[in-house]
């Protein structure tokens, strides 16, 4: 895929737009786009609620749900939450990066 780095406005593809998109995904907002008001996830919602195991299992979940509808590069295998803080969740991925056929972890996504 070719896409636009969201910093530099230069030409993305490969493995860094899929790093990208996958950030993107799980920042963007549900409803938040206008012409793709299903496209996002639902963690921006989740990020200022009280921290509970129930509310860190819901968080998991639509990290998941939100990647497998919206990455078709990536074979989610699983998400896990590195840090949950009042205001900040982190976490990080592991899959297969389908193009390639590698696995892949990406840690340190951060949702604030």
């Amino acid at each position: 895929m070719l896409g636009t780095n969201s910093n530099t406005g230069k030409a993305l593809s490969g493995y860094a737009h899929f790093l990208q998109s996958v950030r993107d995904i799980l920042t963007t907002r549900l409803f938040s786009r206008v012409m793709l008001r299903n496209y996002g996830s639902n963690l921006p919602a989740l990020v200022d609620a009280p921290m509970c195991p129930e509310v860190i299992a819901q968080i998991i979940y639509w990290a998941a749900i939100a990647l497998i509808l919206w990455e078709p590069r990536l074979d989610l295998q699983r998400v896990v939450c590195q840090s949950v803080t009042p205001g900040k969740i982190v976490l990080s991925l592991t899959g297969i990066y389908k193009p390639d056929g590698t696995q892949v972890t990406v840690d340190g996504i951060t949702i604030s």
